[in-house]
This record gives structure tokens, sequence and C-alpha cells, in this order.
């Protein structure tokens, strides 16, 4: 059987030379390292790798939070909230806290909320809030007027 050089049929058996071989693309290399790159990312973060920020660290405890105002206001409203008619219906527009000597909160406002009968009334109301720590309080709701 003779071979076919392209152009014209050789006297020989074989080909003379070999082709030359295709090289491999600089696409398919990329492709390749972006792969186990990938790859490493998957298997490393389903082992427990991650980031070492000191607040995701067990050994460290939290930061204490302040108890504020603001946290004296919602443990109030909260109370007063339960000693409501309707306590779905609560809005409270106008509330306010002020510090007063020993850590203790001094909260005042106005509650909007229905009655027995379904109708909105407006309620005065004013608690003391001692925080015991940053989660909880000793709340006493001194005046409620209105409900």
């Amino acid at each position: 059987m003779r071979w076919w050089d392209g152009s014209q049929w050789t006297p020989t058996l074989q080909p003379t030379h070999k082709p030359p071989k295709k090289k491999m693309g600089c696409l398919p290399v990329l492709m390749i390292g972006a792969a186990v790159v990938i790859g490493l990312g998957v298997i490393g973060s389903a082992f427990g790798g991650g980031s070492d920020d000191e607040e995701d660290s067990p050994d460290r405890p939290a930061a204490p939070r302040e108890f504020s105002q603001f946290t004296a206001e919602i443990f109030c409203e909260d109370k007063v909230r339960e000693m409501l008619k309707s306590p779905s219906t609560a809005d409270f527009p106008d509330t306010t806290a002020t510090r007063e000597q020993g850590g203790a909160f001094d909260v005042r406002g106005v509650v909007d909320s229905q009655n027995s009968f379904g109708a909105t009334v407006r309620s005065t109301f004013g608690c003391t809030v001692t925080p015991i720590n940053a989660d909880q309080a000793r709340v006493t709701v001194d005046e409620l007027t209105g409900r």
C-alpha cells in the first residue's frame, strides 16, 4: 500500500516523517489550574477552613454590651404591653428614657391600644427599669392610665 503525502503518491509504504503533534494551548492549562484552585477551596471549606476572626473564636468571651436607653424603652414597652386588654394592637408613638442615679432608667411615654369595646384609647405610662445585665432587667410599671 502506497502513501499519499498530500500532493502525490509516494513510492514508500509508510510516511517518512511523523506529522507534528498539536501543542496544548494556553486556555486548557488555565482552565485546569482554575479547576484545581476551586476544588481546593471547596475541600478546605468542607473541612472547617475559614476565617480566624476574633468574634468567631469560642475561647474569647463576647464583648460586654451596654444596657442603653433604647433597651430600657423596649423592656418597659414589653411590660406595659402585657398589662393591656389588647396587647397586639399596642402602638408606642412617644417613649423616652432617662438614666437616673445608680444606673436605673425612668421611662415615660404614651401607648395607643384598643380597649374591651374595640375603641382605640391613649394611655400614659411610666416605668422604672433596673438593669441586671445586658439582656435582663427588673421592670416596675409605676403608672398606666386610661387603659
